[in-house]
């Protein structure tokens, strides 16, 4: 699990990247993690993170989110051990 100053230091350069926007965030991507995993190999084990988000999926939250599909793919690098 990555640590608050880890997260921290590895978003600082998402520019309108808030600790509210950071929780819109997680809150969406936990919640939709079945749709997630819909796009995942059915050989997949579900109980690790995927290593990328579904374009529908990263488009969703880039406009629930208000930041760019580059910031939302940054975020789900960063903070995907800690949303999944």
């Amino acid at each position: 699990m990555i640590t608050l100053k880890c997260a921290s230091d590895c978003l600082a350069s998402i520019p309108g990247l808030s600790l509210e926007v950071t929780f819109v965030f997680a809150s969406l991507a936990t919640s939709l993690k079945d749709n997630i995993i819909l796009m995942q190999p059915a050989t997949y084990h579900i109980c690790k993170p995927p290593l990328f988000l579904p374009p529908s999926i990263v488009a969703f939250l880039s406009a629930a989110c208000k930041l760019s599909p580059a910031s939302m793919k940054m975020c789900w690098d960063v903070l995907k051990s800690s949303v999944w």
